[in-house]
C-alpha cells in the first residue's frame, strides 16, 4: 500500500511539473528556466527568509498558517470534486473548428487543474504535519542559530544535529508554503485565461 502510495505521489509530482508548465492551448515549455526557474527562485526565496528569521517563526504565525492551510485544504478538496463534471465531458463528431477547439480548451484546462490542485491538497497536508510537529516540540525547534557558535575543534555533535534538523524543517516550511502560493496563484491565473478564452469563442 505503501509502495503504491509513493508511485501515485511521484507521478501526480511528475504531471504536475509538467502542467506547470502548460497552457491550456496544449503548449509546454520545454526550456530550460521553464523547467527550473520556479524551483530556482523557490529556493533562492526559502534560504533568504531562513537566514533573514534566525529564531524561527513567530508563534502567531505557526498559528494562522496553521487555520489556513486546513481552510485551503477544504476548499481545493470541494473544488476538486465538482470539478471533472463541471469543466469537462467528452464530446463526439466534433465538425466545427470552435467546437473542437472549446473541447481541447476544456480537456487541457481539466488536466491542469486537477493535477495541480490535487498535488496542492498533498503540499497542505504536508505542510500542516511539519507545522504540527514544529508546534508540538516547540521548545526543541526554537533554536536562534544566529548565536550558534560551532568549532571544528571541539564538535557539539548533538547540538549540530539539532541545529541541522531545526534548519532543514524551517527550509521545508518555507518551501512548501512558497509552492502552495504559487500553485494557487496559478491555478487562479489559469481558470480566468480559460474563462476569457471560452467567452471569446461565443
Amino acid at each position: 500500500m505503501l509502495l503504491e502510495l509513493n508511485k501515485y505521489l511521484i507521478k501526480l509530482y511528475k504531471k504536475t511539473c509538467k502542467y506547470r508548465r502548460t497552457k491550456i492551448e496544449g503548449n509546454v515549455d520545454k526550456t530550460f528556466w521553464g523547467k527550473y526557474l520556479i524551483r530556482f527562485i523557490s529556493i533562492t526565496l526559502s534560504l533568504l527568509i531562513l537566514f533573514y528569521l534566525p529564531k524561527g517563526f513567530p508563534d502567531s504565525f505557526i498559528e494562522h498558517i496553521s487555520g489556513i492551510l486546513s481552510i485551503l485544504v477544504g476548499l481545493f478538496i470541494t473544488a476538486l470534486i465538482f470539478s471533472f463534471d463541471k469543466f469537462y465531458s467528452k464530446k463526439k463528431d466534433l465538425q466545427q473548428y470552435n467546437d473542437k477547439l472549446n473541447d481541447t480548451l476544456d480537456f487541457n484546462f481539466t488536466k491542469i487543474f486537477t493535477n495541480i490542485t490535487s498535488y496542492t491538497i498533498v503540499l497542505s497536508i504536508f505542510c500542516i504535519v511539519i507545522v504540527s510537529l514544529y508546534i508540538l516540540f516547540n521548545e526543541w525547534f526554537n533554536l536562534d542559530f544566529g548565536k550558534s557558535q560551532l568549532s571544528l575543534t571541539n564538535i557539539d555533535y548533538n547540538y549540530t544535529l539539532q541545529l541541522l534538523i531545526v534548519c532543514i524543517i524551517r527550509l521545508l516550511i518555507i518551501y512548501t508554503l512558497i509552492n502552495i502560493i504559487y500553485n494557487t496563484i496559478f491555478i487562479v491565473v489559469t481558470m480566468n485565461d480559460y474563462m476569457n478564452k471560452k467567452l471569446d469563442k461565443e
